[in-house]
């Protein structure tokens, strides 16, 4: 009885689970300005970094400069007086096919501003028509974190590294990006293959080679 009025959380699809998760609204990506530097400071000093303001701009500014792309996320946190305000910068490399982003979280963000954020800033890449595909590296400890993303995401597994990371395995996970053609297919090291059949682009779920 009431199946008809209420689906199972086991039957929501994808985009069904993203408008429960956004239902009170959506954690903002934006460009990351100048005076952003006071929010990664104001982390560091969380985190026991002794530098002053002008230090750590000595210091990070060339690092953060490495990256193709930035990002700022915000969303609801009682940190802040007005329930809002950023939570994490995402600095990602970009070759012009595949973004490879990597997500720093501030101190003061929850577990669920983790999940919306990602959520969302994904959701936002994978629509790019800049992007081919956006390649995600991660340890063991985290890997189980992507792989429920994918109740969310079209988020594929594509293998893992023995050794590949100083504490053990390295996992890879993958997305397929808005400058996909049609008839361009995935494979699991972000090669483009012309598909004979045209079918929709789907990123290989198939083990790495090791």
């Amino acid at each position: 009885m009431g199946s008809h009025q209420h689906r199972s959380a086991t039957a929501l699809s994808r985009k069904d689970r993203r408008q429960r998760l956004f239902r009170f609204g959506k954690p903002k990506v934006r460009d990351v300005i100048y005076e952003d530097l006071a929010w990664f400071w104001t982390a560091a000093r969380k985190n026991g970094s002794d530098l002053t303001p002008e230090e750590f701009t000595e210091a990070y500014e060339p690092w953060l400069a490495s990256f193709e792309k930035m990002a700022m996320l915000e969303d609801f946190n009682t940190e802040f007086q007005d329930r809002t305000g950023p939570v994490g910068l995402v600095a990602a490399h970009f070759d012009g096919w595949v973004l490879e982003p990597h997500v720093h979280w501030f101190p003061w963000v929850t577990k669920r501003n983790i999940l919306r954020c990602s959520v969302a800033y994904l959701s936002l890449m994978t629509y790019s028509r800049k992007i081919g595909c956006i390649r995600i590296h991660s340890d063991t400890e985290t890997s189980g974190y992507f792989d429920r993303l994918s109740k969310y995401l079209p988020i594929a597994r594509c293998g893992q590294i023995p050794h590949g990371r100083p504490d053990g395995e390295e996992h890879i996970f993958a997305m397929k990006g808005k400058k996909v053609g049609k008839d361009v297919q995935i494979d699991l090291r972000g090669r483009r293959e012309r598909s004979k059949a045209r079918r929709h682009p789907q990123i290989s779920t198939s083990p790495a080679a090791s």
